[in-house]
Parts: C-alpha cells; structure tokens; sequence
C-alpha cells in the first residue's frame, strides 16, 4: 500500500504498517476514538497481508479476497429527547409508528426523526414520550432507537397507548388519497379527538 502511492494512486496518508497483531489492533482502537477528526467519513478499517506471496497463498473465495479484510467501527450513538410519536399512514393503509426527537449531529447528519416499526417494538422497549433515547444508525445509515435511559424518566410519564382505532384511519387514509396525497402523518395528543393531519407541509 505504501508503494501504491508511489506508482501514483491515490493512498490515503493515514495508513500504518504493523508488525504484530497488538499494533492492528492498537490502530483499530485510535481511529474509532478519532474518526471524527478525518475530513471524510469512515466506519471501520480495512486489514490488508503486506506480502504479496502470503497473498497468492492464501488464494481469493469466490468474491473476496483471503488476505483482506474490513473491520466495522461500532455505531456511533448520540443521546436525544423524544418529542412525541407520529403514525404515518402508507398508500395501502399500513400504519408506522414514527419517533420525533430533538435534531441530534449523527455521523455527519442532523438525525431528528426514526421509525418505532410496531407496536411489539414500542412495548419491548417501553417507549414513551419526552424519554432520553440513544439514538444510531444501523449501517451508519438508518436511524433508529436502541436504548432508552431509564433513570432520566419522569415519574409522571406515561405508557405510551399504540393507536387501536385502524378502521378510523383507514377511512381517513381513503379520503386523503382522494386529495391525491401519497402519504399522510398523524399527530394527536393525549386524546384521539385532538390530532393534526399534516401531508407535504400542508395542514388539513
């Protein structure tokens, strides 16, 4: 790799040369604690057999080869507070259940919103509004709920009721698609009578 750059390919300059496996791993351990002080984004470190002799021996599988391999940062997380829960109501009348938490800086992006997925997953993970949640990206990617702070939890907080009334917005999702919306987002309050449907920027 080092000579790569020498023949005129782009190599990064933050590249070691290890001579044991206490070094590997020693590098592995700076960049996950320093990654943010690169100008461009990474998730993990690549290991590469600096022998190009080990490296025929040790031959290729049928789409990757023996004498390398990547190893995955784990995924950086970030502490936020969860504002309140909005179903979203798909053009076959699925209903998701939607997190809205304070805009957290996550792996280079303003994070401010991440699919609850069901029910099961509300309750399994008791879930409820204004907790402290930790909030990553699966694949560094998605964003999603991976843990809730429990010892931030107000006493006076309350389990979070998943929304039973399916018929209602089926029918509701029906007239909205009449309006040619594709997508409707639903916001109610502690009553199921106090709700806001909003599509595209657009209250109705």
């Amino acid at each position: 790799m080092i000579s790569s750059s020498k023949w005129g390919f782009n190599v990064s300059n933050e590249i070691k040369l290890a001579k044991s496996i206490e070094e590997v791993f020693e590098f592995i351990k700076y960049w996950e604690f320093n990654r943010n002080n690169l100008p461009f984004e990474i998730d993990g470190v690549v290991i590469i057999v600096n022998d190009t002799n080990q490296q025929n021996e040790l031959g290729f599988t049928s789409k990757f080869p023996r004498w390398a391999i990547s190893y995955k940062f784990k995924p950086e997380q970030s502490s936020t507070i969860l504002k309140n829960i909005s179903y979203q109501v798909g053009r076959t009348g699925s209903i998701t259940p939607v997190a809205n938490f304070e805009p957290i800086d996550l792996a280079g992006t303003i994070v401010k919103r991440a699919s609850l997925h069901n029910s099961d997953f509300i309750n399994k993970m008791d879930i409820r509004i204004n907790d402290t949640v930790f909030v990553e990206k699966g694949g560094d990617i998605i964003p999603k709920i991976v843990k809730v702070d429990l010892s931030k939890r107000s006493v006076s907080s309350e389990k979070t009721i998943y929304i039973k009334k399916l018929s209602t917005f089926a029918i509701l999702n029906r007239v909205l698609l009449g309006l040619n919306l594709s997508e409707i987002t639903i916001i109610y309050g502690k009553k199921f009578s106090n709700c806001r449907v909003t599509s595209k920027g657009k209250n109705y």
